[in-house]
């Protein structure tokens, strides 16, 4: 039995019905509101009403999104505003939440740990509409995702990837928890070196040009990533200390 089969005919009629780029769009939709359902259950640990609870995603998601639109531009040598690897926003959102932090005159770090799990999350979400435009894809495989670009079954990276950032979710959960949620910028430079590392292995599932080493440029930048996750946790624990 082909447990991809029903994900597969959605996948071909989106594309037959020539609809695939604006059910990549209005997707962002849902994952919003996947995020934002989630704060409103998370906002009770970190003191939150409803309206920031709704308000903080949109302002951080609708962020994390131009800035992925910007550095997939530098990515393609300033000739396209249109890549969308998520993955090239993550090392950014410190920065995002500064700024709205600031602007919503809140503790940064409170609104940074109250969020990671949410990032992860709608990374997780996301992964769903990058089977229907067939991007983020893997390599052939004879029982795989229908893609719609290569017109054949590939490996199904996106839905690996959606499965490992959601128990990350989890993780995440998990790991507030443990700290009696307390806000401490420590979530998410662990989120960063936990989601790094997966990022890098998932890297030789996908069906990407090489850049170094063998690696490919998102491979390199997932490396980049457990870099400041690593660094910046010990940088805490020095300070702690």
């Amino acid at each position: 039995m082909d447990l991809l089969a029903p994900l597969n005919r959605a996948i071909m009629a989106v594309h037959d019905a020539g609809l695939t780029t604006a059910f990549y769009h209005a997707w962002i939709v849902v994952v919003y509101i996947v995020v934002a359902a989630f704060c409103l259950y998370w906002r009770r640990h970190y003191g939150y009403g409803w309206f920031h609870a709704l308000l903080i995603p949109l302002v951080l998601l609708i962020s994390f999104y131009l800035c992925v639109l910007l550095m997939g531009w530098v990515r393609s040598g300033f000739t396209f505003l249109g890549s969308k690897n998520v993955e090239l926003g993550y090392p950014f959102v410190p920065l995002m939440v500064m700024g709205a932090a600031r602007l919503m005159r809140d503790d940064w770090r409170r609104m940074l740990d109250f969020m990671t799990p949410g990032y992860a999350l709608m990374l997780s979400v996301f992964k769903v509409s990058c089977c229907f435009a067939g991007c983020c894809f893997g390599h052939p495989a004879a029982h795989g995702l229908w893609n719609p670009i290569f017109g054949e079954t590939l490996f199904p990276v996106q839905l690996v990837e959606s499965a490992a950032v959601l128990i990350l979710c989890v993780v995440c959960c998990l790991a507030a928890k443990r700290r009696g949620y307390r806000p401490t910028g420590r979530l998410y430079p662990l989120f960063l070196l936990l989601f790094g590392t997966f990022r890098f292995f998932a890297d030789f599932l996908r069906l990407s040009p090489t850049l170094l080493w063998g690696l490919s440029d998102l491979a390199l930048w997932a490396l980049a990533m457990v870099a400041i996750g690593a660094m910046w946790l010990a940088a805490k624990k020095t300070h702690s200390a």
